[in-house]
């Protein structure tokens, strides 16, 4: 059985359509929602123990990804959720997948979603020793389902085009990798049949700086006038050099050239 926690955003819709036609398990918000709170893992276990599977693979692709949103409800969503989920299984044979960001490299102290985002994996590393088999993959900027998210780089492009208005970024030598959600679920899928546990990046290796993609993308619509490179402040912290190298599990994994896909 294929169970999914947040099947009603990006990710979780892909992994929904992905497995589709086998047996998978959209667990609805209104059953997971408090399982954050401390006193809620007998209620995961007696949840998970009424579905007759203990073998499988859970996905908790649910997550508060603003930064600006309340940082209780980030850290409660993004950490303690999984962390309880995760406890609640132990003696399981369950396969479980969190997700992280890659931007936990830079260890933003600033940034409550990337700092959610380090507990986890820090707790995924302690817990994959013990019986229940964690994999927390940290993923790049998603693109592919629905309309990009609003307070995102995609999301701004999209909403300057459509409106007619200026774009005013920064510099845009910022580094970025831009993975399609279903080219990402495949690599995971194939990373969950290698075995693998603990903390894993899902990397194609082709970088793209932001200023080079709203270049291509501005031009392609007809509207390079919009976008005023250099017009906005300068981010604190950034990956202006660091490129990721593939991980040898995905060679051989196909991923979308990243600007026709976008």
């Amino acid at each position: 059985m294929i169970f999914v926690i947040g099947s009603r955003g990006r990710l979780g819709k892909s992994l929904c359509k992905a497995y589709e036609g086998q047996n998978v398990s959209r667990i609805a918000r209104d059953v997971y929602q408090d399982w954050w709170q401390k006193d809620k893992i007998s209620d995961i276990q007696s949840f998970f123990k009424n579905q007759k599977y203990d073998l499988g693979t859970l996905y908790i692709a649910s997550g508060v990804i603003d930064p600006n949103q309340n940082p209780d409800e980030i850290f409660n969503v993004n950490y303690a959720l999984p962390k309880n989920i995760i406890l609640a299984l132990q003696q399981t044979n369950m396969k479980i997948v969190t997700f992280g960001t890659i931007m936990e490299t830079l260890r933003d102290g600033q940034n409550n979603y990337i700092q959610s985002k380090i507990k986890l994996a820090d707790f995924v590393t302690s817990a994959a020793s013990q019986p229940v088999s964690c994999l927390h993959a940290r993923i790049h900027t998603l693109y592919g389902v629905d309309s990009p998210s609003p307070f995102m780089f995609l999301g701004q492009i999209v909403n300057s085009l459509a409106l007619n208005t200026s774009f005013e970024m920064t510099s845009g030598l910022q580094l970025r990798e831009y993975h399609h959600t279903q080219d990402d679920i495949s690599a995971i899928d194939k990373i969950l049949s290698s075995k693998s546990c603990g903390i894993i990046d899902i990397n194609h290796g082709s970088a793209i700086r932001l200023k080079d993609l709203a270049t291509q993308i501005f031009t392609a619509f007809g509207k390079r006038h919009l976008l005023k490179i250099g017009s906005s402040n300068k981010d604190k912290i950034e990956n202006y050099k660091n490129i990721f190298e593939r991980p040898e599990v995905l060679k051989d994994s196909h991923f979308r050239d990243t600007v026709p896909a976008v």
